[in-house]
């Protein structure tokens, strides 16, 4: 017997298809998305930036403490890279399951990226050499991003994710030295000319 988490919930939040009905699905996204603020300022992340203010974009000492930075083409492209790998490789699959998979990841890593060890692993192997984790507002808004990045996919044609996974490396490469490839490298298996060529650029 397979198990269905769904039919514990009331039958007017579910639409014939199985998925949330739409006026609930954000709601939801945020209620999950605040708890994970939650546990992180409990586990003592800043709400906000050490600066006392609160910025559209953040660069420099700023980064990952405001709402958006560079990184945050990363966390987009989280989301871009699950919708397509369902496309191309589960492509009969409901797409609530990629939705409920970018969900689980994008929280999973803001929890298990604010533990001891990797916050160490990216003072020591990456170029975010003063990195203590983000501001409690810049890890919602980066799990945010992901679900946009998620939605945005879906409605695009397979060459036009392509193009945009391309474009928003380059980008992030151009303009902060870094992205979503090469800090996954460099988390996971560190070169050392890559970080030469990083800090070069800083």
């Amino acid at each position: 017997m397979k198990f269905n988490p769904m039919k514990y919930l009331p039958k007017k939040w579910i639409q014939a298809n199985g998925n949330f009905v739409p006026q609930l699905r954000i709601p939801l996204l945020m209620v999950v998305y605040t708890l994970l603020g939650i546990y992180l300022f409990w586990h003592g992340q800043p709400l906000i930036c050490k600066c006392g203010y609160v910025s559209l974009w953040g660069e420099g000492s700023q980064n990952s403490q405001q709402i958006a930075d560079w990184y945050s083409l990363a966390h987009f492209l989280h989301g871009v890279i699950i919708a397509l790998i369902f496309r191309v490789f589960f492509p009969k699959v409901p797409l609530r399951y990629a939705f409920l998979v970018g969900i689980v990841t994008a929280v999973s890593w803001e929890v298990i990226e604010h533990t001891a060890y990797v916050l160490d692993r990216f003072r020591t192997e990456t170029i975010s050499l003063g990195y203590f984790g983000d501001a409690v507002i810049n890890s919602m808004c980066d799990a945010t991003i992901m679900s946009i990045g998620l939605y945005t996919a879906t409605r695009l044609r397979t060459y036009q994710i392509l193009i945009l996974i391309f474009v928003f490396e380059l980008l992030a490469l151009i303009f902060s030295h870094d992205s979503l490839i090469l800090s996954t490298i460099m988390l996971i298996h560190p070169i050392p000319a890559i970080k030469a060529w990083q800090l070069a650029g800083l």
